[in-house]
């Protein structure tokens, strides 16, 4: 059986020591500290062409009379936006053409080795790039190497034409929608200051 609690004695309870003998010390309500005065306060505009840089500078002592200076940029360049927009762009068409390429290489290799057509995965490669592959049978005549493997010389030729239409394609987008730089500057600065 536990023993009484004596209110004189000491109790541990999980990392915490109560002393019941202790006096109450009331709460002291907290102060807010108000911010010290700005010495200096200046504030900037800059437009170079349609790129804007807004700064900001900001003098203070703080509680321990050490004079304290914040300073602060911000750009926004809608030209290099829109470039980077563009950049995204083509890296998905050339992601894409990287995908065409290889299932065209992998259809080149497997018809040159004499992949089995029964096999799933050689059936698949073959189902999927013969409509890529298709308008160019025919250019030339594909070669026979052996019983069985075949020099594919239009799945060549699709690799190559799919490559210079892929970069056709992003070389024209940059021609018809890079932004141009405007050449237009204003520059304006604010400055107040406090004694």
């Amino acid at each position: 059986m536990d023993a009484p609690l004596d209110p004189r004695r000491r109790v541990v309870r999980e990392q915490e020591v109560v002393d019941y003998n202790a006096p109450v010390v009331p709460v002291q309500p907290v102060v807010p500290v108000q911010p010290e005065p700005v010495v200096d306060n200046q504030r900037s505009f800059t437009r170079v062409g349609d790129a804007q840089v807004e700064s900001s500078r900001q003098g203070f002592y703080d509680a321990n009379g050490n004079l304290v200076e914040r300073e602060e940029q911000v750009f926004d360049d809608p030209y290099t936006r829109r470039y980077n927009g563009l950049d995204r762009t083509a890296q998905v068409i050339y992601f894409v053409l990287g995908v065409l390429e290889i299932l065209l290489a992998v259809r080149f290799v497997f018809r040159l080795l004499g992949a089995d057509t029964s096999n799933g995965f050689a059936n698949f490669i073959f189902n999927v790039s013969t409509p890529f592959v298709g308008p160019f049978n025919g250019i030339f005549n594909d070669q026979t190497l052996s019983r069985v493997g075949v020099l594919e010389i239009s799945t060549l030729l699709a690799m190559v034409i799919y490559a210079l239409v892929a970069w056709g394609i992003v070389k024209l987008m940059y021609v018809l929608f890079a932004p141009n730089r405007s050449t237009e500057e204003v520059h304006s600065t604010t400055r107040r200051r406090r004694v």
